[in-house]
């Protein structure tokens, strides 16, 4: 996923997007390109956001830190639509 800078400031540094369709014990990985920060909490252990409606229907959590192996490095290009 190339992400796009934000409209009112030019950074990028924030991501939502949608996915379905997915299955329990699949792994899925996702690359997230375009940042532009020369490090990022990430690297010290700091996990995404997830969202899942299944998890808010069966426990009443919807958000939580997930993810496994995440790694943020600085992009060499910047997109610019």
């Amino acid at each position: 996923l190339t992400l796009r800078a934000d409209r009112d400031s030019n950074h990028v540094q924030w991501y939502y997007f949608y996915v379905a369709g997915t299955r329990a014990g699949v792994p899925y990985t996702f690359n997230l390109t375009n940042f532009v920060k020369p490090k990022s909490l990430y690297n010290t252990g700091l996990r995404p956001l997830l969202y899942s409606t299944c998890s808010v229907q069966a426990s009443g959590i919807g958000w939580r830190r997930a993810g496994t192996r995440v790694a943020y490095y600085r992009s060499g290009t910047r997109y610019t639509p």
